[in-house]
């Protein structure tokens, strides 16, 4: 007796227990019966043919067994049968991959991987088979360089053929990713002229040299901006092609592919800008040519240009950054001499303004050329023949009006000495200057104060 009551309403109850517990677990078997099944019909021919061999060697014990303990005791034989042909079938995947591999892994490292391997359920064993099967085929059809890779990959972590799916096949899509990316992108060096033929797909530390995605379309524009900017400064006789190819091969043979992107990218900077600035100098000074400076206002300033011009076209150049620099001197040049037209042109104008209202004023003012005054650089630089055939005019004009004589009164001083009194400041009178404040007093309302020594 227990709690009251008789052994065998006990012994009823365990045994209902235990049959219940039995009918439950012939329910999973015979929902696992179905896994199997399922597993069984997705096998490929050579996995299914090892099965049904490895399971007919109890099939009749199953089918004779009418012991609910005995038939469950079956369930882990049924389930190995089922793997059984699944290892060997990922064991040879594995094995023909790293046939065609050939990485240098150790006896030890192998094993452990087979035993990991084998240790799997069915189901992460057909998925590492269709992995190992997936990456043979593409391994087939990789180059020496790409099976040297993935091979190197291996060895440095064997654990990665474990779980082929979730850690070598993404990594392998990297590098044919990059295999592709930088066939692309040899085959847009072999069609740019000027680029030196390099190869890429084949350098192995282009596909592992921390270089973040590669933008081949903004390569290639950097390329045929390259290309054109070139083909502008050979066509004023400027050539640094070879220039431009050796410091690209000499980045190429030494740097990470992040490197060479941004010296293409930096040479297309340089090398652009130094063509469009030359294209300006040459407007420029093509433009200056048409100008007969010859004993005239600027002529040793003009001298002084068409020298640095003839300096900066016969120039060889032993890099594109002295040529980019040369040629950025040549426009600070330009500038400059812009900006002291600019500013001699006001002093004139300025002056031609104050002395219109005299009434001794007999010659009529020289038409401008220009609608803006002051006349700024810009318009200075595009148009620099109008600029100083104006000037010239109007220098001859103020000879003729102040009546100076030209061998004793320098314009520039007498622009100098008139900007400074119109701004109100005093002037001292020196042996120097003194031509020019006769020569605007004599036309001028010019205070002079007397100091003691």
């Amino acid at each position: 007796m227990t709690d009251g009551l008789p052994d065998i309403v006990e012994t009823v109850s365990d045994e209902s227990v235990r049959l219940e517990k039995t009918l439950r677990d012939l329910r999973d078997l015979n929902t696992a019966a179905e896994a199997y099944q399922d597993r069984v019909e997705s096998m490929d021919e050579t996995e299914r043919e090892l099965f049904y061999q490895g399971v007919e060697s109890i099939r009749t014990e199953i089918a004779e067994t009418d012991d609910p303990a005995a038939l469950l005791a079956l369930q882990e034989t049924v389930e190995e049968t089922v793997r059984s042909p699944l290892q060997q079938v990922a064991r040879e995947s594995l094995t023909a991959l790293l046939g065609r591999l050939q990485p240098d892994l150790d006896e030890d490292a192998r094993t452990q991987v087979y035993e990991q391997l084998e240790a799997k359920v069915p189901e992460d064993l057909q998925v590492a088979t269709d992995a190992y099967q997936d990456l043979y085929a593409r391994v087939g059809d990789f180059d020496s360089v790409l099976v040297t890779l993935v091979a190197a990959l291996v060895e440095r972590q064997p654990s990665i053929l474990v779980l082929p799916r979730q850690e070598l096949l993404p990594v392998v899509d990297d590098i044919e990713a990059r295999h592709a990316t930088l066939d692309t992108l040899e085959a847009e060096f072999g069609g740019i002229d000027w680029a030196p033929s390099l190869e890429f797909t084949g350098v192995e530390r282009f596909y592992d040299d921390g270089t973040d995605d590669i933008d081949v379309a903004s390569i290639r524009a950097d390329l045929e901006n390259i290309e054109s900017a070139l083909e502008t400064l050979n066509s004023y006789g400027i050539d640094v092609q070879d220039i431009v190819q050796t410091d690209v091969s000499e980045v190429y043979d030494e740097a990470p592919l992040s490197e060479l992107v941004q010296t293409i990218s930096d040479t297309r900077q340089t090398v652009t800008t130094a063509a469009e600035t030359y294209r300006t100098v040459v407007g420029f000074m093509t433009n200056l040519e048409n100008y007969d400076c010859t004993e005239g206002p600027f002529d040793s300033e003009i001298d002084d240009l068409h020298e640095a011009y003839s300096s900066l076209q016969g120039h060889d150049y032993a890099t594109v950054e002295y040529l980019s620099q040369s040629v950025d001197e040549m426009t600070d040049r330009i500038d400059q001499f812009a900006q002291t037209v600019s500013e001699r042109l006001e002093a004139q104008q300025e002056l031609v303004e104050e002395l219109a209202g005299s009434e001794a004023t007999t010659a009529s003012i020289p038409e401008s050329r220009f609608q803006t005054s002051p006349l700024p650089q810009r318009q200075i630089r595009n148009d620099p023949v109008d600029a100083l055939s104006e000037y010239a005019e109007l220098h001859d004009w103020l000879r003729s009006e102040l009546d100076a004589d030209l061998e004793s009164v320098d314009q520039e001083s007498l622009f100098e000495l008139w900007q400074s009194l119109t701004k109100g400041n005093k002037v001292e009178i020196t042996e120097d200057n003194q031509d020019a404040v006769m020569a605007l007093a004599n036309r001028l309302s010019v205070s002079v104060i007397l100091t003691s020594l």
